[in-house]
């Protein structure tokens, strides 16, 4: 502590020697006049004969090497209320501040005491000029120390004191003021913490202990971990309870940024049996020990955390549920039951929000694993629930688009289970993709989602909505051809069968561009020639000019063909285009078949099946190439066991097909194959098991008839069976409502009614 020095009297004076007698009658004058001076001047009664011996002595155990707390702290308590002068101010400023080294403590009643003195000092009253730096730099000090003031300007100051003050405290109240600038000086701070730390300071263990912390934890943010350890482990049972706590705390978060997790979760537990632990603290720590857990892979002991800390405010709260939803949402125990990943994530969107940007990228992914887990297991309730949540986190509509996605697969699915909800989510599935189409800047990628909302729409049977949308595409500027082809297909799609010429008109603008939906066009083209062909041909007879009308419907119907075989002929394809160019090879096949050009339409659809064998078209290639196989046996008795026999081929991977038509069609023309090819055994077994499968419906009824047959062209001849399953036959063909049979000539309501008399008539 440097010692102060005040003004003192010259005792060395030499007396004057000369006496002047004559000045005495004056000098009496002079009493009287001081005698009614003092009677009449007014008394100062601020300052006593006792403050000022006081003062005095606080001055004189200041000036000592070794100043004594207990000796000058009375005399402030008295002064610090009597105090006056800038001199005075200046003395209880200093006393304070020597207190406060004296006694260190988180405790700053002296620095408190010490700034409000110098704050009442005038430097230009000070009694010594080199006092005017020593009160600047105290002040300063003072001011640090209780967080008050500029740390910038404060830094400045402190960093350069006057020669003789060497205080240890300066260290740590520079430590603290660098951590108070805007962004904190870690540097600094860590500096002046290691400075103080290695000292001879007074301050209570207490102190020192939470120093060492300090210091901990500044190494910690700057990664520097060998170093925070090494402070933490100093941290001995001698510190306070709650530091010891926290230093455990911050082992753990060590541990975690080294990716050692099991010791991470371990000194969090550990720091959370401390009942000293602050409530602030409490809160993030078990969040982290959560955390820990969570890596470690122990999903159990991480919810155990995750549960409590949801219960806070803020965003230690929003952080526990979103990590809650990221746990519920990849549970299998949770299966097929997402909702309360969604139920976290809602809460976890309201309490976070976008408030740092740490958070933001880690909900984003929680959202993005919800969604897709609950779409993968058709939970679409849960995952458009998360969706919705999404948005306030979601970044470029990213949260419109899975709503659109998971709206179109749940009208996807509801197709199947209810039909009639279908329609309210194509519509809104419809809906999504526009909105996130307006926000596209791009014309190609705008054009996609408008496309995307045109299917939706035709899929609610919203044609009248699907239209303007396609009305929108065609005003997209800058769009390439084969979009606005695609747009003028969906016109021709979307028009009603009465405006055939509009139609038609639509398909000639798709099939004049570029692009897949140009053959598209020009299928749907040669289709709608051939189907237009053959109204015109069934008009011949109620025509006048039959030959005319005949010609007429011959020249369309080879038109519509030539141009489904230019797309079924093309030499390359590229993949964007084989959908097309698969149904152009069936199409041509189908009518090869219908026009009993067996060998024609077996090349189609042989080509078709070894280029596609896993089409669209596919199963409906092989139902058709079985046909023209046993049409070839039929027609031909040389062939006809090798025709058959590859027939059964195609049938069998019919009755495999996930399709359920094709599915059961393919086992009823397998048992019909097998009894055309003399296997009766082979016919019953099938048959009855056909019977069962179908119980109650009109396959039941062709089953029946097949092993009807069957019965009868066993030998020996097995008329009572025969008999027993026509008897069902006609109690199932009563049974069954009109709507139950086929348009189809062979399964009509009327076919069966006369069928089965005939059938009774056989089996006798």
């Amino acid at each position: 502590m440097a010692t102060d020095h005040t003004y003192q009297p010259d005792s060395n004076r030499t007396p004057v020697e000369d006496r002047r007698y004559w000045q005495i009658p004056v000098f009496l004058l002079g009493l009287v006049a001081a005698y009614y001076a003092y009677q009449y001047t007014p008394k100062r009664t601020d300052v006593s004969a006792a403050s000022t011996g006081d003062f005095a002595d606080l001055r004189s155990a200041l000036s000592q090497k070794s100043v004594d707390a207990a000796t000058i702290e009375p005399l402030l308590q008295r002064l610090s209320k009597s105090a006056t002068t800038t001199p005075e101010h200046f003395q209880v400023g200093n006393g304070y501040l020597s207190l406060a080294e004296l006694a260190p403590s988180e405790n700053t009643t002296y620095w408190a005491a010490a700034s409000q003195s110098y704050e009442q000092c005038d430097p230009a009253k000070l009694e010594q000029n080199s006092d005017t730096g020593k009160l600047a730099y105290r002040a300063q000090l003072a001011k640090a120390a209780i967080n008050t003031g500029d740390p910038s300007e404060l830094l400045k100051s402190l960093q350069t004191p006057p020669p003789g003050e060497d205080r240890v405290e300066a260290a740590r109240v520079l430590a603290q003021t660098a951590l108070r600038t805007n962004p904190p000086n870690r540097p600094l701070a860590k500096e002046y913490l290691a400075k103080y730390l290695g000292s001879q300071t007074r301050a209570a263990g207490s102190l020192l202990s939470r120093c060492k912390l300090e210091l901990a934890r500044l190494h910690i943010n700057d990664k520097e971990n060998d170093k925070a350890r090494k402070w933490l482990n100093d941290l001995s049972v001698a510190a306070p309870a709650d530091v010891q706590a926290l230093a455990k705390a911050h082992l753990g978060q060590v541990a975690a940024m080294e990716n050692n997790w099991a010791e991470a979760a371990a000194q969090y537990e550990n720091a959370l049996l401390a009942p000293t632990l602050p409530n602030a603290e409490r809160a993030a720590i078990r969040y982290q020990a959560g955390v820990a857990w969570l890596n470690a892979g122990s999903d159990r002991e991480a919810e155990k955390h995750f549960l409590q800390s949801a219960k806070e405010p803020g965003a230690i709260g929003g952080a526990a549920a979103l990590k809650l939803a990221t746990v519920r949402g990849r549970d299998p125990a949770s299966k097929g039951v997402r909702s309360e990943a969604a139920d976290w994530l809602e809460r976890a969107v309201a309490q976070v929000g976008t408030s740092t940007d740490l958070t933001a990228p880690e909900l984003r992914a929680s959202f993005e694993e919800v969604i897709k887990t609950s779409k993968s297991e058709g939970d679409y309730p849960a995952a458009f629930r998360a969706a919705t949540a999404y948005t306030k986190v979601a970044e470029a509509n990213v949260d419109r688009k899975h709503r659109a996605e998971i709206c179109e697969q749940w009208a996807n699915a509801l197709l199947k289970s209810n039909p009639a909800d279908a329609k309210a989510k194509f519509v809104e599935s419809a809906n999504e993709y526009v909105a996130l189409a307006e926000s596209m800047i791009d014309p190609k990628s705008r054009a996609e989602l408008l496309r995307k909302s045109v299917v939706q729409y035709r899929q609610a049977g919203e044609n009248s909505k699907a239209n303007d949308v396609v009305s929108a595409i065609f005003n997209v500027k800058g769009l390439p051809e084969e979009f606005v082809a695609q747009a003028w297909l969906d016109r021709a799609d979307l028009l009603p069968a009465t405006q055939a010429a509009e139609i038609e008109d639509a398909l000639k603008k798709a099939v004049e561009m570029q692009g897949p939906a140009s053959n598209q066009a020009r299928v749907k083209l040669g289709l709608n020639y051939i189907k237009r062909s053959q109204e015109l041909l069934a008009t011949t007879a109620s025509s006048t000019k039959p030959e005319e009308v005949k010609a007429q419907a011959q020249a369309m119907n080879q038109l519509g063909r030539s141009l489904v075989a230019q797309v079924a002929d093309a030499a390359n394809v590229s993949m964007s285009e084989t959908p097309t160019h698969e149904q152009a090879l069936f199409e041509l096949g189908r009518l090869a078949m219908l026009d009993q050009k067996y060998l024609d339409a077996e090349g189609r659809f042989r080509k078709q099946l070894s280029l596609y064998a896993n089409g669209l078209h596919a199963d409906n290639a092989r139902l058709w190439i079985a046909s023209v196989l046993l049409a070839k046996a039929d027609s031909d008795a040389t062939i006809a066991p090798k025709a058959r026999q590859e027939a059964l081929v195609y049938l069998k991977e019919l009755s495999k097909s996930p399709d359920r038509f094709f599915q059961t069609w393919g086992e009823l023309w397998e048992a019909n194959t097998l009894l055309r090819s003399g296997d009766t055994a082979g016919t019953i077994a099938l048959s009855k098991d056909l019977i069962v499968k179908h119980s109650g419906k009109l396959e039941e009824l062709v089953a029946s008839k097949l092993l009807v047959h069957a019965y009868i062209a066993s030998k020996p001849r097995a008329t009572e069976e025969a008999s027993r399953v026509l008897t069902r036959m006609e109690e199932l063909f009563q049974s069954l409502p009109r709507e139950s049979f086929r348009t189809d000539p062979e399964y009509s309501y009327e076919h069966w009614k006369a069928e089965l008399p005939k059938l009774r008539e056989i089996a006798k």
